[in-house]
């Protein structure tokens, strides 16, 4: 599959590749993590130890650029779900990093807590369009010091696709890495086949803190794909402009790249954005705007320039309930990054400006996106699919519905949804005049109350429990 929107011009591109490098060359970004200031000096940079900002010379950003792999593969426990991100395919991963829950049996928001992100990744392991596991929502139930690491081990648990997380300290992160490993079956083997992935946001405009410094430095030394995701808002942490945000987020995820690369040639690493405008009249995100698709399928462009695979937020809604307006936002905010040829899509399952996510949604947002994969595969035109015999034999004023044609298209040439109705109305009274999203809430609560994932073996969870175990009594101190 070949993007099939290009929004951007390749002079257009060139223009904004080259303000980037004028922006990280004359003004540069803020890095506050010493080991990084000392390594971008040792490679030739402009280091403003005092100040402690990093300007990056247009020949070592495109040398360091030049070292990440084109191609990542995301790996999982059961080897039919890794997913590789490549030039023409798309693949998708929940949203995450919620703080609210739309309850499932009450339809209220809620604190969210670890039963939460279980659940989430039981429902998400069944659904056939989303490939890639981030927990969806907080365990606020779970002390802080310990939360991410516990958050990495249930969704481990109840998902055999990929899981992506984030660690923040030198030591949370090394006990990441041993939690990653124990699952995969060693340190090599982690290496090899890489189950677990991280990430980190540059603060906008233009910063990257101590602690994603931190964890970027740790996973990089390792090896494992390492995603940089600009959170930047139009108007707000970025210009309002979108080509002037574009310049923002690009060069806050090249210099975070280029770092990467810095510390471990060749990590396999995401070029990503999940950045929006500012709504003028409220001074929030507008993760549902039309600016949004412009401003991310921009950054699909930037990062296939690059030859980097790009992970890109989409499928979003500032609506607080699963309904008419997500189902709006979300196909509005999806389509385009898709025709853009966008290669990890993070999203679904997200409501009111990604503060609270729903499971209902999750399952709603897998049929949109099994609709808009139908749109992507296009039209084949063949002597088959012209069909100039069964035409024929048809003639004038027939049928096509016993042909064996119809049936041996009726599958590969036809999307059929899970969840819309197309019967008549008589019929949708009868089965009890059910709207989309309370079949959708039926789904989620059918699939949590029958779908069986993959289990671990036995001696691995008994190791990635005491991992976790000792970590929260050292982390603690």
């Amino acid at each position: 599959m070949k993007p099939t929107i290009n929004l951007l011009t390749k002079d257009e591109l060139y223009e904004i590749h080259l303000a980037t490098m004028d922006i990280l060359e004359r003004v540069g970004v803020g890095i506050y993590e010493e080991r990084a200031l000392k390594l971008m000096d040792e490679a030739g940079a402009n280091v403003d130890y005092d100040k402690k900002v990093v300007r990056i010379p247009q020949y070592l950003l495109k040398e360091l650029i030049s070292k990440a792999p084109e191609v990542v593969t995301l790996f999982a426990r059961n080897p039919k779900h890794t997913v590789r991100l490549e030039p023409g395919k798309t693949y998708f991963n929940n949203s995450s990093y919620g703080i609210k829950v739309y309850d499932l049996d009450t339809r209220q928001h809620r604190d969210s807590k670890s039963e939460d992100v279980i659940n989430f990744a039981r429902l998400l392991d069944a659904l056939e369009n989303i490939h890639v596991y981030c927990p969806t929502v907080t365990a606020h139930d779970i002390p802080e010091h310990i939360r991410s690491l516990h958050e990495l081990v249930i969704s481990l648990e109840n998902t055999s696709k990929h899981v992506s997380h984030a660690a923040y300290g030198v030591d949370a992160i090394k006990r990441y890495i041993q939690i990653g490993a124990a699952v995969a079956g060693g340190e090599d083997e982690l290496r090899k086949k890489p189950l677990i992935s991280a990430s980190t946001c540059p603060i906008s405009p233009l910063q990257h803190s101590k602690e994603d410094t931190e964890t970027l430095i740790e996973f990089a030394k390792f090896g494992l794909p390492f995603f940089i995701l600009s959170m930047a808002m139009g108007g707000g942490t970025a210009p309002l402009t979108i080509a002037g945000e574009l310049v923002v987020i690009n060069a806050e995820v090249l210099s975070g790249i280029a770092l990467v690369q810095l510390v471990n040639p060749g990590t396999p690493v995401l070029y990503g954005s999940v950045s929006s405008t500012m709504d003028m009249k409220t001074g929030k995100t507008a993760l549902g705007a039309p600016e949004r698709p412009l401003i991310n399928s921009g950054c699909v462009q930037l990062a296939r320039y690059y030859g980097i695979p790009s992970w890109i937020g989409a499928c979003s809604t500032d609506a607080k309930t699963p309904g008419p307006q997500a189902m709006f936002e979300k196909v509005m905010t999806l389509i385009v990054p898709m025709l853009a040829g966008a290669n990890l899509i993070f999203g679904p399952a997200i409501l009111d400006s990604g503060k609270t996510y729903s499971f209902e949604q999750l399952v709603l947002d897998n049929e949109i996106i099994g609709a808009v994969y139908r749109i992507l595969e296009g039209v084949d035109v063949n002597a088959d699919s012209l069909a100039l015999e069964v035409i024929e034999k048809v003639g004038i004023g027939g049928h096509y519905l016993t042909q064996k044609h119809t049936c041996d298209h009726v599958l590969s040439d036809q999307w059929r949804p899970r969840l819309l109705d197309r019967g008549s109305r008589g019929d949708w009274i009868k089965a009890g005049g059910k709207d989309l999203c309370e079949l959708a809430r039926e789904r989620a609560k059918e699939i949590l109350s029958s779908h069986e994932v993959e289990p671990l073996e036995k001696d691995v969870k008994e190791e990635i429990w005491s991992i976790l175990e000792k970590a929260e009594k050292e982390l603690k101190n």
